[in-house]
């Protein structure tokens, strides 16, 4: 399932945005790397200086996730 990551740079006004299926943080260098449906990476160095918004359709994936993982229905408060 794909969701929505929006960033951008502590100093910066503008925002982006990326369609993804997945994301890892490579805490040792301090680099974000999004997965793409098309198979492609994007790799985002000195990520600690970036802010970050994950949406709805974020914790949505996850608990789909969860839910095929475990094989209990999830339910989530305010939903």
């Amino acid at each position: 399932m794909e969701y929505v990551v929006k960033f951008r740079k502590s100093a910066s006004v503008i925002w982006k945005k990326r369609k993804v299926i997945g994301h890892n943080y490579l805490k040792d260098i301090d680099k974000m790397v999004f997965h793409f449906s098309t198979q492609k990476l994007e790799e985002v160095p000195e990520w600690s200086k970036y802010h970050v918004v994950l949406g709805s359709d974020f914790f949505l994936a996850q608990k789909e996730h969860m839910e095929k993982e475990t094989g209990v229905d999830i339910k989530l408060k305010g939903v």
